[in-house]
């Protein structure tokens, strides 16, 4: 199975959207697809949630119980890592819950005795290089920055506040 996952923010917005895409087997059949809207957050911490929601979302998913290995596939090289290794910076819960959902994927109930246990690969694509599966989640993505926030939005990120931060100071020092 393949979830292609990716973040996106639209200019001049403080509204990032978090989208993925999955697929299953060699006629590529739909396993997952949907978006957020992630007010006060940024790239990176768009591109960390929507691997995680993707992960959840494939393993909820009909396909799950035949599957033997998940492979993610992001455009972020430094989400991918940190997927993969010690989270730094923002979204490091986030990035934890995905390895632990990950970690459990061979032992995930139900899976289907013939299917051997796999486990999650996380692997580096290139960004809008034609490549199908990550233009649909790009374009989930999107669509995830274009909603209006709810009220129930997730806390802002510390990369988010840090860069508002920065503009406030900035736009504060060239006024003096």
């Amino acid at each position: 199975m393949f979830l292609f996952t990716d973040g996106s923010r639209l200019s001049n917005n403080a509204v990032a959207g978090a989208g993925w895409y999955g697929h299953w087997g060699a006629w590529k059949q739909e396993s997952t697809c949907s978006h957020l809207c992630l007010p006060r957050h940024e790239v990176f911490d768009a591109e960390a949630t929507a691997a995680y929601e993707g992960l959840k979302a494939t393993c909820d998913s009909a396909q799950a119980p035949y599957t033997q290995n998940l492979y993610v596939l992001l455009d972020n090289q430094e989400v991918a890592q940190q997927l993969q290794g010690s989270p730094r910076g923002s979204s490091q819960r986030t990035i934890l819950a995905f390895q632990k959902v990950a970690k459990a994927w061979p032992t995930r109930s139900p899976r289907c005795q013939a299917i051997q246990p796999g486990q999650v690969y996380v692997h580096w694509i290139p960004g809008h290089a034609g490549i199908t599966g990550n233009e649909l989640a790009d374009e989930q993505a999107k669509k995830g920055a274009r909603l209006i926030p709810q009220m129930n939005a997730p806390p802002a990120r510390y990369a988010w506040a840090h860069r508002a931060l920065k503009e406030i100071f900035w736009r504060r020092f060239q006024s003096y």
